[in-house]
């Protein structure tokens, strides 16, 4: 912190320094993935913040991760004392050229992801206990690292996703009041 004083008074009379933070432009900019970190390290710090991210979730919140280009997405549904619900994107609700390969499915299913149970049509609920997507329910504790570990490794191993700088978030609870999750380091969804 700088102290700043007035100009032009006497030592003896100028008031007593007050300490206040430099102006913001002064600041310097640190980067939360440093530029020399490869793309693995990155993928290892994402978990580790997306792990912290989903800890301060509370019931009923939201926190989606999405590419910024493209429809696939990872999903976690806070569910208070009934633990977590993630989903990922089935091949229904992808774009025409991301839609899953054989072993992409092999793949989701051998990181411990549910088959969709159902389908979304107009007007037609989803069962509570099925999903559209792929999916999951944890019990609590929920084990935050392990989740964060296995969406990281979904977004770039299944949806091929090659840096976590290509990913936006969006969190919201059920009165979709908007939530901000800064540790991320990602760039928020519009």
């Amino acid at each position: 912190m700088a102290i700043y004083v007035k100009q032009g008074m006497s030592r003896a009379a100028q008031p007593k320094p007050v300490l206040s933070p430099p102006p913001a432009a002064l600041l310097p900019v640190i980067p939360l993935v440093p530029s020399s970190q490869t793309a693995d390290e990155a993928w290892q710090q994402l978990a580790i913040r997306l792990a912290a991210a989903l800890a301060d979730l509370e019931e009923d919140d939201f926190l989606i991760l999405s590419p910024k280009q493209g429809s696939a997405r990872v999903q976690f549904t806070a569910l208070g004392k009934f633990g977590m619900r993630l989903e990922a994107t089935s091949n229904p609700h992808l774009d025409a050229g991301e839609k899953l390969s054989r072993e992409a499915v092999e793949l989701m299913h051998s990181y411990g992801w549910q088959a969709p149970t159902s389908a979304m049509r107009r007007g037609v609920r989803v069962p509570v206990l099925g999903s559209p997507n792929y999916f999951m329910d944890l019990d609590v504790p929920v084990p935050f690292e392990a989740i964060a570990r296995l969406a990281a490794a979904n977004l770039r191993d299944i949806y091929g996703v090659a840096h976590p700088g290509d990913l936006q978030y969006a969190s919201f609870n059920m009165d979709h009041t908007r939530i901000r999750h800064p540790i991320l380091g990602l760039k928020k969804k519009p």
